[in-house]
């Protein structure tokens, strides 16, 4: 990875933690926007970092790609994961 990339994906995820705290005002205020926020979040992070981990598997070398699938494996299974722990809080279950 390249000096320029490293940068920019440093300034994206300060950007992105940026955003999450000037929310913290703008949600607290209203509960269905904390529950969308959260619903993204728990849904969104993991299912992001399974397409990177397939995508990273897909133009990495032999020896990285089974760790990078292993990895994507593991988010998504995450995201199944999470998906089943929001489903059962929607219906008002406790997991």
């Amino acid at each position: 990875m390249s000096i320029a990339q490293r940068v920019v994906t440093f300034c994206c995820f300060g950007a992105v933690m940026l955003g999450l705290w000037l929310a913290q005002g703008w949600v607290a205020s209203d509960p269905s926007l904390q529950l969308v926020l959260a619903v993204v979040l728990q849904l969104g992070g993991p299912l992001l970092a399974a397409i990177f981990c397939f995508v990273a598997a897909q133009v990495s070398d032999d020896t990285e790609r089974r760790a990078w699938r292993y990895f994507g494996v593991g988010s998504s299974l995450y995201l199944v994961g999470n998906l089943g722990y929001l489903g059962l809080s929607l219906e008002g279950g406790e997991p």
